[in-house]
């Protein structure tokens, strides 16, 4: 699953199931006290909400993308019982491709080591870092689980890091 709250890039194929997160919270101003009609109205035509079944979609405020972790859970024949199941942000990827071409935008691996930058997502975005069944399912052969390295900071918060690094 690819888990949307607002509109970004479609992300849709074989291996890639858009979900909106905290549907049932569409009618409800967002953080900035605002109600984007046309924005709801996207997401509704283009993907499943988390907000069918047993679900938790009006907490999304508080559990952000896990409100599409719970539904998924809770109602995978609505997915068609899928043999794997994942979920990734809109604009948050995993990598299925050691080679990129071509190479991410340099600036970023600069500050941080196990995070890309690319200009644009796009199908060559897609293709690139394969995000496709071809590049998917063989990391998925004999696992459990699959997830991202965890960065160590050198001793700073999160915040600090993108403070002092990103942002100046």
């Amino acid at each position: 699953l690819v888990a949307y709250h607002r509109p970004a890039k479609l992300i849709s194929n074989s291996i890639c199931t858009p979900i909106h997160a905290g549907r049932a919270l569409g009618d409800a101003p967002d953080k900035d006290g605002r109600i984007d009609p046309a924005a709801l109205d996207w997401l509704k035509a283009n993907m499943i909400g988390d907000d069918t079944g047993e679900n938790i979609s009006r907490r999304n405020r508080h559990f952000c993308e896990v409100t599409a972790h719970y539904w998924a859970w809770k109602n995978q024949p609505a997915l068609g019982k899928p043999d794997f199941l994942g979920v990734m942000q809109y604009r948050r990827h995993l990598v299925f491709r050691d080679e990129l071409d071509p190479p991410p935008l340099p600036w970023e691996k600069r500050f941080l080591p196990n995070v890309l930058r690319f200009p644009a997502v796009n199908a060559d975005y897609l293709r690139n870092i394969g995000l496709d069944e071809q590049h998917v399912l063989p990391h998925l052969e004999g696992a459990e689980i699959i997830a991202m390295q965890p960065r160590q900071s050198p001793g700073e918060s999160v915040r600090e890091f993108y403070l002092n690094k990103i942002v100046h």
